[in-house]
């Protein structure tokens, strides 16, 4: 935590920020101000050290995950991390898999598709 400047604003009451602050985000915020923007958790200390920032509000992990990461078409879940985009959509890499005889398809492997639906290039499309 850091000193504040006296004529800083906090971005989540507008007030001055006197004493203890958070420098984040190139702002300064009252320590119980500095919350997630969806669920208003804290983000100061314990597991939510880690903060996500989206058009300069904070977000914890979960909420930025759930609001902003691309799903997953077959298990309809947030992706973090690296993704297989193919199709005009998005899979995790081990869900990313044959139609025909359900083997994962590396991300780099070529394959085939028909009716938006992905083959590796041992089964026949249909």
């Amino acid at each position: 935590m850091a000193a504040a400047l006296a004529d800083d604003k906090c971005p989540f009451c507008e007030k001055a920020v006197e004493g203890q602050a958070v420098t984040a985000l190139n702002k300064n915020w009252h320590p119980e101000h500095f919350i997630c923007t969806r669920c208003t958790q804290s983000l100061i200390g314990g597991d939510s050290k880690q903060f996500f920032e989206k058009e300069g509000k904070p977000f914890c992990e979960k909420c930025y995950l759930k609001e902003f990461a691309p799903k997953c078409v077959k298990c309809s879940q947030p992706i973090k991390g690296k993704a297989v985009t193919a199709l005009e959509q998005h899979w995790h890499p081990e869900h990313f898999q044959c139609s025909k005889c359900k083997k994962v398809i590396p991300s780099d492997a070529k394959f085939k598709s028909y009716n938006k639906k992905a083959f590796c290039e041992a089964c026949p499309p249909a």
